[in-house]
């Protein structure tokens, strides 16, 4: 019965170390579950001050290309007007070249008419001429 009793005790300090051991393993775990946590918080509020910065960047580069839209948009406004005045003076021009035809075309037609009226009469007097010269 000494025997069972000396195993009991054994088995008993056996037990209570490892039992010692355990909770001394169950802190170390607590620890590190709570550095883990604070490593995750960590790593969660570097993430969110990222995605903030990010964030920032792309509503910087979002007002940068709204500012380029509206300098094109001035750009191709300018372009518009400047080709709309050149359209005017083309189509003025046009107009005026169109007026000065018409009046060079006006002029050829009455030079003409003085240039046949002109052989006309020579005709007429050439043939008068030759009339007069057979009753004379």
């Amino acid at each position: 019965m000494a025997e069972v009793a000396e195993r009991v005790a054994n088995l008993e300090g056996r037990f209570d170390a490892q039992t010692q051991e355990l909770s001394r393993i169950h802190e170390s775990v607590v620890r590190v579950e709570d550095k883990m946590d604070r490593g995750f918080e960590s790593v969660g509020a570097t993430i969110g001050r990222l995605e903030d910065k990010v964030e920032r960047r792309f509503e910087a580069v979002d007002v940068a290309f709204g500012r380029l839209e509206d300098k094109f948009g001035q750009r191709f406004e300018g372009v518009d007007v400047a080709s709309g005045r050149l359209e005017d003076k083309f189509e003025n021009r046009f107009a005026a070249t169109d007026s000065a035809f018409q009046a060079l075309r006006s002029d050829f037609r009455t030079d003409f008419r003085w240039v046949m009226g002109g052989i006309a009469g020579a005709a007429l007097a050439v043939i008068l001429a030759m009339f007069a010269k057979d009753w004379l």
